[in-house]
């Protein structure tokens, strides 16, 4: 079994997601790849951006909206936090043992994480990770994000949980339901955990895991070529025309 490591050195959401699915497209490895995106609302592949996102004032401070390929809710990504994405063959795809990963680097740190349906892990019974999944034609795909000092104030102002939603989670709001690791251990923090993470997915499947230069990952023809409407930014070119805005109801 080969394994890959791959950490991004943009924030540009268009070319982290364009990897990405070259990634789920070519790799011939277990593949771990972390990326970061600045100020970006990223939505389930089935979502209104309205419904979901307070679109209006992203686009005023300059924000991304990105559709991903893959279900579940909204989320929203800075600097703060990490994506990861695990690229693995179908023979080898097994979601257990991809939670491991994460949840064992986190651990490694003094906390206790745990499952909480299929999407989230927990840490003292808030969200610290959302998941979504896919498959590909060769390989499937775990991706998610680990919450590590994201901007609260922001997430709460940009993201439009549904009442039925928090309801459920018996929270008040979507800042009271999640947490940013660095709040509960000072030592987590972007350095801190890549390595973890790498140190982590090589116990996990007992090999040694190779680097891969995304700088040059980024220059393949491939790459370079992918379909901008898999990520873009609002200001552009995305035809939120083509959505309903939902009515507002008189005061």
């Amino acid at each position: 079994m080969k394994l890959q490591f791959i950490v991004s050195n943009q924030t540009e959401p268009y070319w982290n997601i364009s990897v990405e699915n070259y990634l789920v497209e070519t790799a011939d490895a277990v593949t771990l790849y972390l990326w970061r995106n600045r100020r970006t609302v990223v939505i389930g592949q089935n979502q209104n951006p309205f419904s979901e996102c307070n679109v209006e004032a992203l686009e005023a401070d300059g924000g991304y909206l990105m559709r991903r390929k893959t279900g579940g809710g909204a989320v929203y990504h800075d600097d703060g936090n990490i994506n990861f994405s695990f690229v693995v063959p179908k023979a080898l795809y097994d979601q257990t043992r991809q939670f491991g990963v994460i949840q064992r680097a986190v651990e490694s740190f003094g906390l206790h994480t745990e499952l909480s349906g299929r999407n989230d892990i927990l840490v003292e019974g808030r969200k610290f990770s959302g998941n979504a999944f896919s498959k590909g034609r060769v390989n499937d795909l775990h991706h998610g994000t680990i919450l590590i000092k994201g901007n609260m104030d922001d997430l709460a102002r940009y993201l439009k949980p549904k009442p039925a939603k928090l309801q459920k989670h018996g929270v008040a709001s979507v800042r009271s339901r999640v947490v940013n690791l660095s709040e509960l251990n000072p030592a987590i923090n972007a350095e801190s955990l890549v390595p973890r993470l790498k140190e982590a997915f090589e116990v996990e499947y007992s090999e040694y895991s190779e680097y891969s230069d995304y700088s040059e990952i980024i220059t393949r023809p491939e790459v370079k070529s992918s379909p901008r409407p898999l990520c873009l930014s609002r200001m552009e070119i995305w035809p939120l025309a083509h959505f309903h805005r939902p009515t507002q109801r008189p005061v």
